[in-house]
């Protein structure tokens, strides 16, 4: 993958509108990339009024962002502050557990024309547009904090970023493929034990992203059951990954652990390799660090087995998101994504 110079003006573009000053819009209705501040009351569906602890105050969006429900855009556009409408929006979710917070999907998940709605008010308090800043040498010194003060030499490296995300992505599908492929080759029965280390890894990771504590109302054994075969998957990989190690005498050097930390702190005017060795190891995760090089090892020496087939960007795009249809039912039940990482 190259990248075009389309592509990289854009880039360009959207760092740009990072990086923009908000200016007060006077006189004029919100248009369709300005930023607006909003209080939101949750009304009765039935009389109307207000619903008393269901307000939100100084609730803030880009009309932009494409995540916004269509709904509420429409009804901003054009406003300015110090209207207010209401507003009918789907409800996720039961009767009892609406907070005005749920007046902004951002879940980009369409919602049937029969789903359930409930009745916001809306205020504006503010409108606010986007004042870009100059594609100069100054603007370029600022956003790379002085590693480029230079405008082509800063449109080099933005190339180059996107193509290095296209890099890291082909070679994770390629992970990804070989994982698949070497389960199939290898069919091996898993201890039921070991797939309940893996299940209960799994819930671990759920409390670990929810501040140690399980959502409310999950149903655990519930869950588990969802996760069981790509627990045994996972834990048939781990089998495999481990018997690859021991076969070809795979280990990490401290001279590679030496080499990576080089290489994360390279262009970090904060950090040093020794630096960031002493919190991998303060973090107790220089193990971690350890068995993930290691998978990669496994990766190459397998991928060197196998027939590559290489596909363009178009081709593995479309495969992916038919990959993604095909595993829509199973989107809501989290798992631990051990599976391409070898983490």
């Amino acid at each position: 993958y190259t990248a075009s110079d389309e592509e990289v003006a854009e880039k360009i573009e959207d760092i740009r509108r990072q990086e923009a000053d908000l200016v007060p819009v006077e006189d004029e209705g919100a248009g369709e990339a300005d930023y607006v501040v909003v209080d939101l009351q949750r009304l009765d569906d039935a009389t109307g009024a207000a619903i008393l602890g269901e307000r939100e105050e100084d609730v803030a969006f880009f009309l932009d962002d494409e995540r916004l429900r269509d709904e509420l855009r429409a009804k901003l556009l054009g406003k300015q502050a110090g209207d207010a409408f209401r507003v009918e929006l789907p409800h996720e979710g039961h009767d009892h557990e609406a907070p005005p917070s749920g007046l902004l999907d951002l879940s980009g998940q369409a919602h049937p024309a029969h789903a359930h709605t409930h009745a916001y008010q809306v205020t504006i308090k503010d409108v606010k547009r986007r004042e870009l800043p100059e594609l100069d040498e100054d603007f370029v010194d600022e956003v790379t904090k002085g590693q480029f003060d230079d405008v082509a030499a800063f449109r080099e490296e933005v190339a180059r970023q996107l193509e290095k995300v296209w890099q890291d992505r082909s070679r994770d599908y390629l992970q990804g493929q070989i994982v698949e492929r070497m389960l199939e080759l290898h069919p091996i029965p898993v201890p039921p034990s070991v797939v309940e280390t893996f299940l209960e890894g799994f819930v671990e990771d759920i409390k670990r992203r929810n501040d140690g504590e399980l959502p409310e109302g999950i149903d655990v054994r519930a869950f588990r059951e969802a996760n069981r075969d790509e627990a045994e998957k996972q834990a048939r990989w781990m089998l495999v990954r481990d018997k690859v190690v021991e076969e070809e005498g795979l280990e990490v050097s401290e001279e590679e652990l030496d080499a990576y930390f080089e290489n994360e702190a390279e262009g970090s005017e904060q950090l040093n390799a020794d630096l960031l060795r002493r919190f991998y190891k303060q973090m107790d995760m220089l193990g971690q660090l350890q068995e993930r090089l290691l998978s990669e090892k496994v990766y190459d020496v397998l991928a060197d087995r196998f027939d590559v087939v290489e596909k363009d960007r178009e081709t593995v795009e479309r495969e992916l998101e038919e990959k993604e249809r095909d595993a829509a039912p199973l989107a809501e039940t989290p798992v631990s994504p051990l599976i391409i990482s070898g983490e």
